[in-house]
């Protein structure tokens, strides 16, 4: 598993009731533009932090449903002037291969939102897979290993430990062995990130759960349940909205996972000892 070199760079800083003599310099993480072509016709334009661009592109199609088979494109890219990482993905996708009603995009995509731009927001609920049959016989896991894989990736969070400024996703197998592992500006391009590096590798099946360093929101929910992961940790709170579908897809939701502790809000029978009150 290789993990990516953080994307982060030193700009001038005034700093205020500061004695600790510090310079006058601070590390931040980069957000610059990526767009996306689809056949030369323009997609979508996303803030992200550069770096695994191919992997973004992979599991934002996939996750958002519009490719049938993540892998069938080939693509070019447009170097960027102002640094050394791609500013343009052109990707060449036969026509049959696509889905793209509902996902016409011609806005920008913020860091901070992956539904910002749509034009269409559909059925979006009814494009989310229920996980029960495809995960059934899958194996539990004790909240040791469920804390353990929170903190694997919290340690991995290099970009994170230099400018306080990205978040991270993570996906493990269900013995904790960490496959994949991302970080970026936006949350949702993390999680795109990591399910398309492991489209990539052909590993997407050995995955058992994703874990995430901010809050969850219906999208992050949306993207763990399509790559059909059965569990989805969260180092802060979840929606309601989240909740309401990671039950109905049937996927576990842990959130406030830190400091020895954590909430389960959906199907708790997957992790060993745990219940949720009616």
């Amino acid at each position: 598993m290789n993990v990516s070199k953080p994307r982060v760079m030193k700009l001038p800083v005034s700093r205020h009731g500061d004695v600790s003599g510090r310079g006058s310099e601070d590390a931040l993480c980069i957000e610059a533009p990526l767009e996306i072509l689809i056949n030369g016709e323009p997609f979508s334009v996303t803030m992200r932090s550069p770096g695994d661009e191919l992997a973004l592109v992979r599991g934002l199609l996939y996750t958002e449903g519009v490719l049938s088979a993540p892998d069938a494109f080939s693509y070019e890219t447009t170097e960027c002037h102002r640094g050394p990482w791609p500013r343009t993905l052109d990707l060449s996708v036969p026509e049959g291969l696509l889905s793209l009603e509902g996902h016409e995009r011609r806005l920008v995509s913020a860091s901070s939102c992956g539904l910002c731009g749509k034009t269409s927001l559909g059925s979006l609920e009814e494009a989310v897979p229920d996980l029960r049959e495809a995960t059934a016989g899958r194996p539990t896991a004790t909240p040791e290993l469920v804390l353990s894989m929170q903190n694997a990736m919290r340690a991995q969070q290099l970009a994170f430990e230099r400018s306080g400024g990205t978040h991270a996703a993570a996906a493990f197998d269900a013995a904790g062995g960490m496959l994949a592992i991302a970080e970026d500006i936006g949350r949702h391009n993390a999680v795109d990130k990591v399910i398309g590096q492991l489209l990539m590798e052909n590993r997407l099946e050995d995955a058992w759960a994703l874990t995430v360093s901010g809050r969850v929101s219906f999208e992050i929910v949306s993207k763990a349940a399509r790559a059909q992961l059965s569990v989805l940790i969260a180092v802060s709170a979840p929606s309601s909205l989240s909740v309401e579908l990671a039950q109905k897809s049937g996927m576990t939701l842990v959130g406030f996972c830190r400091q020895q502790r954590f909430n389960v809000y959906t199907h708790p029978e997957r992790i060993e000892g745990v219940s949720v009150d009616e």
